[in-house]
């Protein structure tokens, strides 16, 4: 029931008593009254929990690539480019006893200016017990380096090793190994003589610096008209044939012996023939000499070097005065070493020595084979041309010349 109705029937019925009516029948609904506002929204619920993670996306494309980095120093060049060496090298094959002062070995060298590295070696015996000897290298006449001593009982070799480095400015030298100094006589070389080199040495270029930076390549011109062929030239003249060997041989078939006193006869000359040839810095000298029997004139017999060559007095000094003047040790610097020896009659000389007697003639030491210990300069009255049968000479040895020989030609 409706309340309004109802409380409106109730105050009728105050007023009115009990005499009410019947209810009427309900009017027509008014119309709807306006919407209220809206009320103060309610607080957020909590967050719900995180969902599963998707599958991954596709992969996107490779970006650009990046500029190139500057490029780094160029690394050092560690070759470098040696000097050809100039060098010279002396070897003797024959033994040599000496006193001091003595050369034991040499040789020459022209330089340009660069150190030298000289070396001699070879083995010094003593002849007598306790004997012993100082050795130094030289430079021409000036000693350099320090000197080395060797010493031992008799016929007990003792090998040296001397070497250093020379700074000379550029020439010619003589490079030397000499005795200085000794008590009693020594040999030089047993077996065989002592080897001694020089040698110069080259230098060696710098490592290189970083190479620069490669500046831009400039356009490429036009190529320009190809011009005329120029006509021939003439031909040259056709040069001289060189030669292929190391060393220069010459022969002269004249062999000149003279005397200290009266000249020898020459009789007949059955063979005559006399070499020279260059080796290095030396010359080699070849004489063989067969003639018949002829007048023995005077005095001591002196043989002629070949024409234009002389002696180097420095190294082979000259000797005018009697076989053994002033003892063994004075004679033994004037010896120089050869091969050969004198036939006669019946007798025949074992060994066989050369000893200047000035710039182009020298004599010769001999002994005989029934006196192997008798040493006489070749005389009239020994070995002489007059014997019955005549006489048959052959002699080789080797000098340093006065003026070095000229280098032979190589085709």
């Amino acid at each position: 029931m409706n309340p309004l109705l109802e409380f409106r029937r109730e105050q009728l019925k105050a007023i009115l008593g009990d005499v009410v009516g019947e209810t009427g029948p309900q009017g027509v609904p008014g119309p709807a009254g306006k919407d209220g506002s809206q009320g103060v929204p309610g607080p957020a619920g909590k967050d719900g929990s995180q969902g599963p993670q998707g599958p991954a996306g596709p992969k996107g494309d490779t970006g650009a690539q990046g500029p190139q980095g500057v490029p780094g120093p160029a690394g050092k060049d560690a070759s470098v480019v040696a000097v050809a060496m100039n060098y010279a090298q002396s070897i003797d094959r024959t033994s040599s006893t000496l006193r001091a002062p003595g050369i034991v070995a040499r040789v020459r060298i022209t330089t340009t200016g660069r150190p030298v590295l000289i070396s001699a070696n070879g083995d010094a015996n003593p002849l007598s017990n306790g004997g012993w000897c100082k050795m130094q290298l030289y430079r021409d006449e000036t000693a350099i380096g320090v000197p080395i001593q060797a010493e031992g009982g008799n016929n007990e070799n003792n090998p040296y090793n001397m070497s250093m480095v020379d700074a000379a400015p550029a020439g010619t030298y003589t490079y030397n190994l000499r005795m200085i100094q000794n008590s009693g006589d020594f040999q030089f070389g047993e077996a065989a003589g002592p080897t001694m080199y020089a040698i110069e040495l080259g230098t060696a270029v710098g490592e290189a610096g970083p190479q620069g930076v490669q500046g831009p390549t400039g356009a490429v011109g036009p190529v320009g008209p190809v011009g005329p062929v120029g006509p021939q030239g003439i031909q040259g003249p056709k040069g001289d044939p060189g030669t292929g060997t190391l060393t220069d041989t010459t022969v002269q078939n004249s062999i000149r012996l003279s005397s200290t006193g009266v000249a020898p006869g020459t009789g007949t000359r059955t063979v005559q023939r006399l070499e020279s040839q260059r080796i290095s810095d030396k010359m080699k000298l070849i004489y063989k000499l067969g003639q018949t029997s002829a007048a023995a004139g005077s005095g001591d017999y002196l043989l002629t070097l070949p024409t234009g060559i002389a002696f180097d007095t420095t190294y082979h000094p000259v000797y005018t005065g009697a076989i053994w003047a002033g003892g063994v040790s004075n004679m033994a610097q004037y010896f120089i070493p050869a091969y050969g020896g004198i036939v006669i009659d019946a007798h025949w000389t074992n060994q066989i020595m050369v000893v200047p007697y000035d710039a182009t003639r020298f004599r010769l030491v001999l002994t005989n084979n029934n006196s192997q210990t008798t040493y006489q300069f070749w005389h009239s009255g020994w070995y002489s041309t007059s014997a019955a049968s005549g006489i048959n000479l052959q002699l080789q040895f080797e000098i340093w010349p006065s003026t070095p020989p000229a280098p032979p030609r190589v085709g």
